[in-house]
């Protein structure tokens, strides 16, 4: 299957995504010492449960920031034999380590579109709703990293829109714990923001990281929509990890 085949029939099913990204971490994260990772956006936990079975994956800090959603994936989370290795946070990660709320719009219609109000790329949509503005806890990926107490290796990122200060609140993490990152990548998120692909690939080389599409190429500011999804691979780690990209796209 092609590169463009694949996602075409991504278009209409969308969990071939998940299943790509899930093929990635299954391989590039199995390690002999205890490991964290952070889902950010965790919705009903699909990559949460997953990742918690990995070998060696000793806690997940799972963070959804949607009250309606979060209620129902804290209670799935509660009745779960893995429960001890799961965190559920409440809260919208962001990056400002000073900041101790935020504005967020929750769809009734679209519920995985909920985000951010200042990032969210889904308001200029019709076709989706939102209840009144509401305040939620604001978080960033430093202080996830620090509520786990392990190394972080692999962080997922599906904040409709809200990646790129998410991203700007993890330095540390990324300096110390070096961890793959995958991130939504919508073509709108960053022009929401005032932002261009030259300020994410700036931040990402400052501190040594590259970017790699699910193509398995590695990407430039030029050419950083391939996909709605892109991969935040740390120098050290992009040989190692691009094969894996590149065999989770069935041939």
């Amino acid at each position: 299957m092609s590169f463009e085949d694949w996602k075409n029939a991504t278009r209409k099913e969308g969990i071939l995504a998940e299943r790509a990204i899930s093929f990635v971490y299954n391989r590039a994260l199995n390690r002999d010492a205890p490991f964290s990772v952070i889902d950010g956006g965790a919705h009903a936990g699909h990559h949460t449960f997953q990742l918690s079975a990995l070998p060696n994956c000793e806690r997940v800090i799972a963070v959804e920031a949607d009250p309606h959603t979060y209620a129902r994936f804290e209670k799935l989370v509660r009745d779960r034999p893995d429960a001890n290795r799961i965190t559920a946070v409440q809260a919208a990660i962001q990056g400002r380590h000073d900041q101790k709320e935020v504005t967020f719009l929750s769809s009734d219609s679209h519920p995985g579109r909920s985000g951010i109000k200042e990032a969210s790329f889904w308001t200029d949509d019709a076709s989706v709703s939102f209840r009144p503005e509401i305040t939620v806890p604001a978080t960033t990926l430093d202080k996830l990293a620090e509520m786990a107490g392990l190394t972080t290796d692999f962080i997922k990122l599906d904040l409709e829109g809200g990646e790129y200060g998410a991203v700007l609140g993890g330095s540390e993490v990324m300096r110390n714990h070096r961890p793959l990152i995958v991130f939504e990548n919508g073509i709108d998120s960053l022009k929401k923001i005032g932002k261009t692909p030259h300020d994410l690939f700036d931040m990402m080389t400052s501190r040594g990281y590259r970017i790699l599409g699910f193509n398995g190429q590695e990407l430039q500011p030029a050419t950083l929509y391939t996909f709605w999804y892109a991969w935040m691979v740390p120098d050290e780690k992009f040989d190692a990890v691009q094969p894996h990209v590149k065999a989770a796209i069935p041939a």
